[in-house]
């Protein structure tokens, strides 16, 4: 967390735009969310979500967070891009190689998940077969 860096580790954070942010609260009234997996971008959506008070479902086909992350194992996987860049800005980390591999990627998104029980607003609820979700918050199906 950006709170946590001090020194020059926390103006390079700063400097590359991982500044915390108020957080503006939803009205009581406002809509319930579902957010379609649990990869890089739904982990986000169901954080900054859950920072406003919305209530939300995850939907997930896999065991666990992580999307392309958890589900490619291969020899060598690993970003094409700076780790950092993988970084929230929220949870900023110090990557152990420029091009972090897969293991890292998802030791990361798990670490996130958990900081932020992700995992709790999950349902795995997922019927392969037909391609669709069955959710808690709407009525019926969402296909």
């Amino acid at each position: 967390m950006l709170y946590q860096l001090t020194g020059d580790r926390r103006r390079l954070a700063e400097d590359m735009g991982f500044a915390p942010v108020e957080v503006r609260r939803a009205p009581p009234d406002a809509p319930r969310a579902i957010v379609i997996c649990a990869g890089v971008s739904g982990m986000l959506a169901a954080i900054r979500l859950a920072e406003a008070g919305i209530e939300h479902v995850v939907l997930e086909k896999n065991v666990d967070v992580g999307g392309t992350w958890l589900e490619n194992s291969y020899p060598g996987a690993g970003v094409d891009t700076p780790s950092h860049l993988y970084s929230y800005s929220f949870a900023p980390r110090d990557w152990t190689t420029h091009f972090g591999k897969r293991d890292e990627v998802w030791e990361y998104l798990r670490a996130v998940a958990d900081r932020h029980d992700l995992r709790e607003r999950r349902s795995p609820q997922w019927a392969a077969p037909n391609e669709v979700y069955f959710s808690p918050v709407a009525e019926g199906p969402a296909t």
